[in-house]
């Protein structure tokens, strides 16, 4: 009975083994196959499709691990693609996803194992540079990348050149967050679009963020010139033995519709970091130069006009010629415009200061040297350029009262009067001030107790007069107004 039971059986159990193993094994294949499902999703979660590249998400995640890391200093660079829209706009959605999938492969190249690059979002991409403690590392990337994208793409038939903006931002210890680092950078990549695309802008761990008001007033300076927004003043400058004017200082202000009207230290370091002081320059200079033109030819004033040059501007290869064609074209008499260069400017670059110093000798132009005392005020530059003027800076005018400033004073006076020139007094703001500075021999001074800045059309009311301004009659209309 046995035998004959499990000789009936034997074969059902044998089948029954047999499908329990591939059920077994057909479970254990379906949770292989759902783990890879998984792993797949969760790495598609983290790849950008188009590209293939990290995604935004991926981005942080690797942002976060390399802050992570006790002995590195990452960085972050954030690029931007320069008029990606007109691509999109001109050539249709899908060109523009073909030229993002080419340049995608251009930065790859470029990174090369130098960092991790993502795509961020859009036309946005980023880098995470795992070790940056010396700023050139990112710095040195972001070139390679500029260059290397800065080579014409065939998309469609159609010939189109990419480039980029790069923001740069580096970590510090005590280590900023993932999303304080990226803003960090997105800052930098603001600043860089405004400064004329196609660069980078590095932000120091210890440089401040630019406040919304900066920001705003860097994208709206390149508009001032055009919208007529910006003003010539011009503050008197006395003769202070007869108390008559001689000249004026051009003094730039900018009317801005919404912050009303703001000083040059407001926005002169913003034209030099944006590139355009050139172009404010050309203005200031254009706009004082013909002023003092129209004042000569009406009243016959032996008028002089100050203006001043930034150390920038002073620098810039263009300077020369650009102010030979401004005295040119408005014929102003050479001899009645005046430079104001600061000692730390002249001081930048001695041989390229004396090309230039000889150069404007031989255009007619005088020179002062603005601020004196406060910089370097080394004798041996003294002796080595020929200046006509040398203004005392007003730190040393409101402290006048002490005796040792005083003594600093008339030594300054005795020693550019020895080197033939003409010395000048700034800000003097009150009638004790105004003595002192005579009694120590200076020739000029200008200050609110002497004139405030004004606009042409009061001058020129003055002027109408038929008689030579003095003090007291700008004192008057100071009165009046």
């Amino acid at each position: 009975m046995g035998a004959a039971f499990w000789s009936l059986w034997e074969p059902a159990a044998i089948v029954f083994a047999i499908g329990l193993t591939g059920l077994i094994i057909a479970r254990q294949a379906e949770r292989l196959l759902n783990r890879k499902r998984i792993a797949e999703a969760a790495e598609l979660a983290m790849q950008d499709e188009l590209t293939g590249l990290p995604n935004r998400r991926a981005f942080m995640d690797q942002l976060k691990a390399a802050l992570a890391k006790e002995d590195k200093l990452p960085a972050v660079l954030f690029l931007d693609l320069d008029r990606f829209k007109i691509i999109n706009d001109t050539l249709g959605h899908a060109a523009g996803d073909r030229f993002l999938v080419a340049v995608a492969e251009r930065l790859s190249e470029s990174v090369d194992g130098n960092g991790i690059l993502a795509r961020f979002a859009g036309d946005e991409f980023t880098v995470v540079v795992e070790d940056a403690e010396e700023a050139s590392v990112p710095c040195r990337l972001a070139e390679q990348i500029l260059t290397n994208l800065n080579r014409p793409l065939t998309i469609d038939g159609h010939e189109v050149w990419p480039n980029a903006s790069i923001g740069i931002a580096l970590a510090c210890v005590p280590k900023p967050s993932a999303d304080e680092l990226l803003s960090r950078a997105d800052v930098a990549l603001y600043q860089a679009k405004l400064r004329g695309r196609g660069r980078y802008v590095l932000l120091m761990p210890n440089s401040p963020v630019p406040s919304a008001r900066q920001l705003s007033l860097e994208s709206e300076l390149r508009t001032a010139i055009e919208l007529d927004q910006l003003r010539l003043l011009y503050q008197p400058i006395i003769d202070l033995r007869s108390l008559r004017v001689t000249g004026f200082e051009a003094l730039v202000r900018w009317a801005h519709p919404r912050f009303g009207m703001l000083p040059p230290d407001d926005f002169i370091p913003l034209a030099e970091e944006t590139g355009l002081i050139r172009a404010l320059g050309d203005w200031i200079l254009g706009v004082a130069c013909r002023q003092t033109k129209e004042w000569q030819d009406l009243y016959g004033q032996s008028f002089a006009v100050s203006i001043n040059l930034s150390a920038l501007q002073f620098r810039t290869l263009s300077f020369l010629p650009d102010l030979s064609r401004v005295l040119w074209t408005t014929g102003v008499g050479r001899s009645a415009v005046q430079l104001e260069i600061t000692e730390t400017a002249l001081m930048e670059d001695e041989e390229a200061t004396l090309r230039n110093l000889e150069e404007l000798k031989r255009l007619g132009v005088k020179v002062a040297i603005d601020d004196f005392g406060i910089g370097y005020s080394s004798l041996s530059y003294l002796r080595r350029f020929d200046v006509e003027y040398l203004k005392i800076d007003q730190s040393f005018v409101r402290d006048c009262a002490d005796e040792r400033t005083y003594s600093i004073i008339e030594a300054v006076v005795t020693l550019g009067h020895s080197l033939g020139m003409t010395v000048t007094a700034e800000g003097i703001e009150t009638a004790d001030q105004l003595a002192r500075l005579s009694a120590a021999g200076c020739d000029l001074g200008q200050g609110f107790h002497l004139g405030r800045p004004l606009e042409d059309d009061e001058i020129n009311r003055m002027l109408a007069s038929g008689a030579a301004i003095t003090a007291k009659e700008l004192q008057l209309a100071r009165a009046s107004a």
